[in-house]
């Protein structure tokens, strides 16, 4: 009589070979009867597998918690050396239903680096040819690393950007300063005052992180005393800046960003919806 375990692997096999030939597949009479289990279980189990880990990917994105980090286009918006904020006339009527029209048509009037926005490298480097149009969005979708700056922070230098440990193989970051805590991106006067890279901070990135997209809560990455020094530090070396987040329910950690401008052909700026995921 033959062991329990050879019994049963005689009888998976002998199963397998019946329930693979209908498949297409063959198990060879010369292999032994683990062969046959082992080349069978391993058939049979590649689709379980891919089946498996697509319902993991779907739990996933049904169980994470998605946070819109976009600020809505709404009149008051602050602007760039605005003190007024976006105006009323961003968007106007062209239709509308209570008119007699059959729709109600929106039309949109207002600069490309308004709200939540990206830059293009054409932004502050005229010789480069790379617009918004032209961007890589695997540099604005994947795994992103958040950190917090310290509150007494008033310009991101190489001393600041040391002190954060961001790990050299970065390639995502998102900056949460104190203009999150003063609640600047919703306040209409634009603050010149706001949380920045100076020459040194966006040096220091470039030359220690492999980063290629750099968010940050206000309207521009770089402080208002080096705003050309800043960014044609960061977009020389091809870094997508994005600007204007919300991050005000945004912890420090790991996240999945998907972040998507406009496609405007030529444009130096465009808006852009960004959610995190964690």
């Amino acid at each position: 009589m033959l062991p329990f375990g050879s019994r049963l692997a005689d009888l998976a096999s002998e199963y397998l070979f019946l329930r693979l030939r209908r498949t297409g597949i063959s198990l060879s009479p010369s292999m032994s009867v683990y062969e046959n289990v082992a080349t069978g279980v391993y058939f049979l189990l590649v689709p379980v597998i891919l089946a498996y880990t697509w319902a993991l990917q779907g739990t996933y994105r049904d169980t994470a918690q998605m946070i819109d980090i976009t600020v809505p286009m709404r009149a008051g918006l602050p602007e760039f050396e605005s003190p007024d904020g976006l105006p009323d006339s961003w968007r106007t009527l062209s239709k509308r239903i209570k008119d007699g029209d059959h729709c109600n048509l929106s039309e949109l009037k207002f600069c490309a680096h308004t709200g939540t926005h990206l830059d293009a490298p054409t932004h502050f480097v005229d010789e480069s040819q790379v617009t918004i149009a032209d961007l890589d969005l695997d540099k604005l979708n994947g795994p992103v690393l958040v950190v917090e700056a310290p509150v007494e922070a008033t310009t991101l230098t190489a001393e600041v950007m040391k002190a954060l440990d961001i790990p050299p193989t970065t390639r995502r970051l998102i900056i949460k300063t104190r203009n999150t805590k003063r609640n600047l991106m919703y306040m209409t006067a634009f603050d010149s005052s706001y949380v920045g890279f100076d020459e040194s901070g966006a040096e220091w990135l470039v030359e220690n992180t492999a980063v290629q997209m750099i968010g940050i809560d206000y309207l521009s990455i770089a402080s208002y005393a080096f705003l050309k020094e800043a960014h044609v530090q960061l977009l020389k070396a091809e870094l997508v800046p994005v600007e204007g987040l919300d991050l005000r329910e945004v912890s420090p950690g790991l996240y999945t960003v998907h972040c998507l401008p406009l496609k405007l052909h030529g444009a130096d700026g465009s808006p852009c919806r960004c959610i995190l995921y964690q």
